[in-house]
């Protein structure tokens, strides 16, 4: 897989979705809540980071009727990204 560019921020959103799922914290699809409270105070643009994401097919958003973000997961190729923004 060709290395995808990622902000610092999206890059802390893949290792705390990634993080979640190896420490037990959470054993379902974590709440997009949780990782907003997960995040630094200063990560203003997790709205903004997580859509990017998706757009890069790293993570996949399932929402609410409403069109609110309801859950964040990692697809196959984020956790592979994941992977290594934790071993480095």
């Amino acid at each position: 897989m060709a290395t995808v560019p990622l902000s610092r921020l999206q890059r802390q959103i893949l290792a705390w979705l990634w993080r979640q799922h190896h420490l037990g914290q959470d054993r379902t699809v974590p709440n997009y809540p949780a990782l907003v409270r997960g995040l630094p105070p200063t990560a203003m643009r997790v709205p903004t980071s997580v859509k990017h994401l998706e757009q890069k097919r790293l993570v996949r958003v399932h929402y609410a009727p409403d069109g609110q973000p309801q859950r964040v997961q990692l697809t196959e190729a984020g956790w592979d990204c994941a992977r290594t923004i934790w071993v480095t």
